[in-house]
């Protein structure tokens, strides 16, 4: 009875045993496929973490960049829009002048009725802060060589203080392609035009003052690298609520601020921008420019007008016509890549015409044939056709 006993309980318990090992087996599972998903869980929730952050700081970068736009969009509009026929404004790179009818006291010029700065500054907007009108409340010569003199003045210790300052023109190091030699690239104007080597000319009307600004270096070489020339202005400090605060002082590792407006600990400083704003007289279109060569109505019998009356512009020859865009003249600047592509009074004629001609390639306006300059010279009695097409120019002339 006990044997047989026995013999009953062993399989069942083997049975148990296995159930149990199964259901073990199912849990270990459940558990691993949770803890699967708990992890791809975590792994997604810390990716999309990361990805609003890198979202996050490039919008904050973006409006950042978007700040000097708008700013420099406003002090245009303040200072070009709206002004009524008793005011007129004048540009000039980094600023706006407006002027009124009231006289500076010279008898024959007017006063300014505001500056507005196109560049980062704590005073973007100088004026004698009253009722101004076009007939009063202007700005004397004094006040405005004093606005200028203080902003000048300041930069007399701009590389000290690195929290009110900065160099929009700090050169960005670089190694040369294919070989272990450093080089720099300026941001806005490399100082290097000065000595372009001995291939080349200088740019035309390009220098300025080692000493006028304090780490200016002129270059010794076309390849110097040791070479500065800053362009310092003054931080403007972003706030968490969009609000804008310039440093009343600041030292080499400490920038201070003062007034109404201050970052707190509610609301800090979130960013902060720098610019400065060039106008159209500081550039060359290179989509438009060309090589002007001069041309007018002729009005008198002297040479130059008779030369004018016998070589007209051509169709579509741009260059030659006053007033066009295409007068504005590229050699200026690109002699300094080679001294052949300088334009000067001292060339033949045919050397004059070689090099208009590398200029006339590049124009995208240019339609005339290479060989063509302008209209052959015309002869008393006879009747010149001239027939152009994109890539030839020829006459027929008959008696």
């Amino acid at each position: 009875m006990d044997h047989q006993s026995n013999e009953r309980v062993i399989p069942r318990t083997r049975a148990r045993t296995r159930e149990q090992g199964v259901a073990l087996v199912l849990v270990l599972s459940c558990i691993v496929m949770i803890a699967m998903l708990v992890v791809s869980f975590l792994l997604m929730v810390r990716t999309d973490q990361q990805s609003s952050n890198a979202f996050a700081t490039t919008s904050e970068a973006r409006l950042l960049g978007d700040i000097p736009i708008n700013i420099t969009i406003g002090q245009i509009r303040r200072g070009s829009e709206q002004l009524g026929y008793q005011q007129s404004w004048a540009s000039q790179p980094g600023m706006i002048r407006t002027y009124g009818l009231e006289n500076d006291g010279t008898g024959y010029r007017s006063r300014a009725t505001g500056l507005y700065k196109l560049y980062s500054d704590d005073r973007m907007v100088v004026n004698t802060g009253g009722n101004v009108t076009p007939t009063s409340g202007g700005l004397a010569p004094a006040d405005v060589a004093s606005a200028i003199s203080a902003d000048v003045a300041d930069l007399a210790t701009w590389d000290t203080r690195p929290g009110m300052f900065t160099d929009i023109n700090e050169p960005v190091p670089f190694r040369v392609q294919g070989s272990s030699a450093l080089d720099i690239s300026f941001p806005v104007v490399d100082p290097r035009a000065l000595t372009p080597g001995s291939t080349a000319l200088p740019v035309e009307g390009f220098d300025y003052t080692a000493s006028a600004v304090p780490g200016a270096l002129k270059p010794a070489t076309a390849t110097d690298i040791r070479t500065r020339l800053p362009m310092p202005v003054k931080w403007i400090y972003v706030l968490k609520d969009g609000g804008f605060v310039t440093p009343s002082a600041a030292t080499a590792t400490v920038a201070s601020f003062a007034g109404p407006t201050v970052p707190t600990a509610d609301n800090p400083i979130v960013g902060r921008i720098a610019f400065w704003t060039d106008d159209d007289s500081t550039k060359v279109n290179v989509n438009t420019a060309s090589e002007g060569t001069p041309w007018y109505t002729p009005a008198t019998t002297n040479a130059t007008d008779r030369n004018f009356a016998e070589r007209l512009p051509a169709h579509f020859e741009f260059s030659r016509a006053p007033g066009h865009p295409a007068q504005t003249s590229l050699s200026p600047v690109f002699q300094v890549f080679d001294a052949n592509l300088a334009v000067t009074p001292g060339l033949s004629d045919n050397e004059l015409a070689a090099r208009l001609q590398k200029y006339h390639r590049i124009n995208p306006r240019w339609r005339i044939g290479a060989e063509q300059q302008s209209l052959p010279r015309l002869h008393p009695g006879r009747v010149c056709c001239i027939h152009f097409r994109q890539d030839a120019a020829k006459d027929d002339c008959g008696g």
